[in-house]
């Protein structure tokens, strides 16, 4: 059964009842008539027609109240007007089908009245397409082609149509405004439809006409020359000329030139034949009437090759010729090889093998040839077909050829490509430094480099061979250079320095230097005492000797300082002071000496000449106590030589010539002795 479209309305119906008796002082219940309802089934949305089509209109409707057969419906078009009246069935369907609606956007209403006069619409919009007509297109014949009295001109049409299958269409041809040349061509699934037709010489425009089921129609013409009977190609094979001979496996260009009164030349086909290997392909002509067809599989035998030619009809020409394939004689280079070490002024075997299939080995016609220097010889070969030839290129690259020629004229060649490398120059070199020590890396300088007439200098690169009184040494890392720590003061050391193509080697450039003494060096003196009056003898102590030359002693040199001036004959590691004044500041400079060479001089730590204070009127009081009597100590000046100097006393009692411990100050008590 159907669900009534009133059951989800009656929730909301309780609910007004409702709330009107709570809302009424007197307790009364007024009920008001509900609309009915309606809704569209057929079509659906979106439904599309065409215009004479039936379309079928289906709804339902529903109303609380009345029963559904008594509802009123009434469907209407917003183009058509009215379309249909009357009553539901006993389940609130309504419907019925129409072939009578208009082209065009209908809004399609079903209203339901009930018998209280309440009513409801449902509403759907419906695109009614008008009948299209069909369509047609002429294939064949068309303006541009070729046609001719003596044969048949094909009549060919595409069809279509909005509303029908293509089968369902009719096509028929005519003559315009006469004769009826084909009718009731029924088109195939995909609308094409073929027929035929001969027609005499001259200018004709032919019409095409289809014709659907609702007997609409559609047209097409084209206008066609039709031409007097066919007249077939001439033709010609221009080469290669008949009874020529071609080597075997070479690619034989086969030429020609056709043409046709009727038709452009560009439209002939052209087939080549053998009589030994059958079909050997097809080309097409320029529109100047110009064939080639390159063939690189004739075998080797006499050929007969046949060319021919037919136009768009199948009116056909023909030419032909006799063609010899002959093996030509081979040629094989053995040496040299590609990419073998060549350099300027090598002389280089040139050697191969040549032989035939005719002819004799020996009765070749041989010659080499360098792309750069020319012809190199023709000697003959032997009867194995051995053939040599020596030779110096010159520097280069040189594409070599041998070529073997045999008495039908036929040739062979071989190539191979060598490269004749050029030696490079000498370097100019140079050790640094020039007059080096033991402390001093030795390393080679390029002063000039050397060139390559094969490629850029970064190309090359150099090799370093390095003696010491004049034994072999190293290698060392980097090659050009001589670590300190390898040398010994008076080593003649000697590096020969080649440079490389990574083929050729130039001659060696050499450099040479002697290894000088090594100056020695000390880190510090020091000076003791650092504190002393005149006559008193101080003596400076070096230390952190060091010398890169093994087995120099350490030897010093000596200046004794006082403030800024030397002190004459002081040169000796001590010094007795004398007739300095007071407050002198002493020190000495120290050099480092190997026997062969000093070092840089290092200042000694200094020391300080000073005169002895004196402190004058010491005496102690009492002059005479008992161990209960303090005493006490005082003086009454102090003086120093030196100016500027500060004088402080510091006190220390004695007893019996013996400190008495703890008595430090002026005073001392009895308890302290």
């Amino acid at each position: 059964m159907r669900k009534s479209l009133w059951s989800g309305l009656l929730p909301s119906i309780q609910l007004v009842v409702m709330l009107a008796v709570a809302g009424c002082s007197d307790g009364s219940i007024t009920v008001t008539n509900s609309p009915p309802s309606a809704v569209i089934e057929a079509p659906s949305i979106g439904t599309e027609a065409f215009e004479g089509a039936e379309v079928l209109f289906r709804g339902v409707v529903e109303d609380r109240s009345t029963v559904s057969s008594e509802l009123i419906v009434t469907w209407s078009s917003s183009l058509d007007g009215e379309l249909m009246s009357g009553n539901a069935d006993s389940d609130g369907v309504t419907e019925f089908a129409t072939t009578e609606l208009s082209g065009g956007i209908h809004t399609i209403t079903l209203q339901v009245r009930d018998s209280g006069g309440a009513a409801a619409n449902a509403t759907l919009d419906l695109v009614v397409r008008e009948d299209a007509a069909p369509s047609i297109t002429i294939v064949s014949p068309t303006a541009e082609g070729v046609y001719y009295s003596d044969l048949p001109v094909t009549l060919q049409a595409s069809v279509n149509d909005a509303e029908d299958e293509p089968e369902a269409l009719l096509v028929s041809w005519a003559v315009d405004g006469g004769q009826v040349l084909a009718t009731d061509l029924p088109p195939d699934s995909t609308g094409l439809t073929t027929g035929s037709t001969t027609l005499d010489g001259g200018t004709y425009v032919l019409v095409a006409t289809v014709t659907d089921t609702a007997e609409r129609t559609a047209t097409a013409t084209v206008t066609i020359v039709v031409g007097p009977p066919n007249t077939a190609p001439t033709c010609e094979i221009t080469a290669p000329a008949s009874l020529s001979t071609v080597p075997l496996g070479e690619l034989v260009l086969l030429e020609g030139t056709v043409a046709d009164v009727d038709v452009p030349a560009d439209w002939l086909e052209v087939t080549f034949e053998s009589n030994v290997d059958s079909t050997l392909g097809t080309a097409t002509p320029s529109t100047a009437g110009e064939v080639a067809l390159g063939v690189a599989s004739l075998t080797a035998a006499t050929h007969t090759v046949t060319m021919t030619v037919a136009d768009e009809v199948g009116g056909t020409c023909s030419d032909f010729i006799v063609l010899t394939v002959s093996t030509p004689p081979s040629a094989t280079i053995t040496t040299p090889t590609s990419g073998d070490p060549l350099n300027v002024g090598d002389t280089l075997t040139l050697s191969g093998i040549v032989s035939d299939v005719e002819d004799a080995d020996d009765s070749l016609v041989v010659s080499w040839e360098s792309d750069i220097d020319g012809a190199l010889g023709s000697p003959s070969p032997d009867s194995s077909g051995a053939v040599a030839l020596n030779f110096s290129l010159t520097a280069g690259p040189h594409l070599l050829t041998l070529t073997a020629t045999d008495s039908a004229g036929l040739t062979g060649t071989d190539t191979v490509t060598v490269s004749v490398n050029t030696t490079p120059t000498a370097p100019v070199v140079s050790i640094s430094p020039t007059a080096p020590n033991t402390t001093d890396d030795l390393t080679v300088i390029i002063d000039t480099a050397s060139t390559d007439a094969d490629g850029a200098p970064s190309a090359l690169s150099y090799s370093y061979a390095w003696t010491r009184g004049g034994n072999a040494q190293g290698p060392f890392s980097p090659p050009e250079s001589v670590p300190a720590a390898q040398t010994s003061r008076e080593d003649v050391w000697e590096v020969t320095v080649t440079a490389t193509d990574g083929q050729a080697s130039s001659a060696g450039a050499t450099a040479q230097v002697t290894v000088g003494n090594s100056t020695p060096s000390m880190a510090s003196a020091t000076v003791s005492p650092t504190l002393g009056v005149n006559g008193t003898t101080f003596t400076v102590t070096p230390s952190g000797w060091s010398d890169p030359d093994a087995g120099d002693s350490p030897g010093y040199t000596y200046q004794w300082v006082a403030g800024s001036s030397p002190i004459t004959g002081e040169v000796s590691a001590t010094y007795t002071a004398a007739g300095l004044p007071s407050g002198s500041q002493i020190y000495c400079e120290v050099t480092p000496f190997d026997g062969t060479a000093s070092g840089a001089m290092v200042v000694s730590s200094s020391a300080l000449l000073n005169s002895l204070p004196v402190v004058a009127g010491v005496s102690i009081s009492p002059s005479s106590a008992t161990e209960a009597t303090p005493l006490s100590a005082s003086y009454t000046s102090t003086s120093d030589a030196d100016a500027g100097q500060t004088v402080s006393v510091s006190w220390q009692w004695n007893r019996g010539g013996t400190p008495i411990t703890g008595a430090t100050t002026a005073s001392l008590t009895g308890a302290d002795f």
